[in-house]
């Protein structure tokens, strides 16, 4: 594919590695990392790109399979798992994540709760009660739901939905133990590497510029831009 740039080669040359970047969302990387079960439920670690946020709890009973899932955002829920600017929290919001892709499964999501009888396989993050004074549930700001919202939107009141590839991976904690410890390493194997060339015409010149990025297993897509290897001229217009 052929780039035109207007200005001269260098602004060429940024011009075309902008068009490698263009089009490749960050990395979302939800972790969930199962503990023992005790009395039928599973108390585990939630981290979003190797910082870890919170506890979660499933119920050991209906669980779903361990695995890497792509994760959906959804903004409608028939219960009160919708979350919203400033803790709110119900039927509509702006952040509900389900886990995509189970076998057989559906509706698999990320609400609050922390006994086995409040989930039919979602994962639950806590509960989620009233503030003092008040009978109407809210988040607090400690809260692991509110904590996650607020790291996919990066502010409370956002102006846009971010371009952001959510995964979820469920492990076993020995599963997790033997990852590496890049904190995307659920979609990305920094070891594969793939080259990707763009060619791009400036100041009458035909470049050609090669690129070294990792791998993305989960996309089956190069993830962004690791270094820039050759801006070589190719030949005339």
């Amino acid at each position: 594919m052929l780039y035109r740039a207007t200005s001269g080669t260098f602004g060429g040359v940024l011009f075309a590695f902008a068009f490698l970047l263009v089009g490749q969302p960050s990395p979302f990387s939800i972790v969930v990392e199962r503990g023992s079960p005790e009395n039928g439920l599973i108390t585990g670690k939630l981290s979003v790109n190797g910082h870890r946020i919170g506890t979660t709890y499933e119920n050991q009973a209906l669980k779903i399979p361990a695995g890497t899932y792509a994760g959906v955002l959804r903004y409608v829920s028939g219960r009160n798992f919708v979350s919203g600017p400033l803790g709110t929290i119900g039927t509509q919001g702006d952040f509900l994540l389900e886990v995509s892709g189970v076998s057989g499964r559906t509706d698999i999501l990320f609400h609050g709760g922390n006994k086995p009888a409040q989930s039919q396989g979602c994962i639950m993050l806590g509960p989620v009660v009233p503030p003092p004074g008040s009978s109407i549930p809210s988040l607090a700001d400690e809260h692991p739901l509110r904590k996650l919202r607020l790291l996919f939107y990066g502010k409370d009141i956002p102006d846009s939905t971010p371009n952001k590839a959510i995964t979820v991976q469920i492990a076993e904690s020995e599963e997790v133990s033997r990852n590496t410890h890049d904190p995307v390493s659920a979609t990305v194997d920094s070891s594969k590497l793939v080259t990707a060339t763009g060619i791009l015409a400036a100041a009458g010149e035909v470049f050609t510029i090669t690129a070294r990025m990792p791998f993305n297993t989960h996309s089956s897509r190069p993830g962004s831009v690791q270094r820039i290897l050759s801006v070589v001229p190719a030949t005339k217009l």
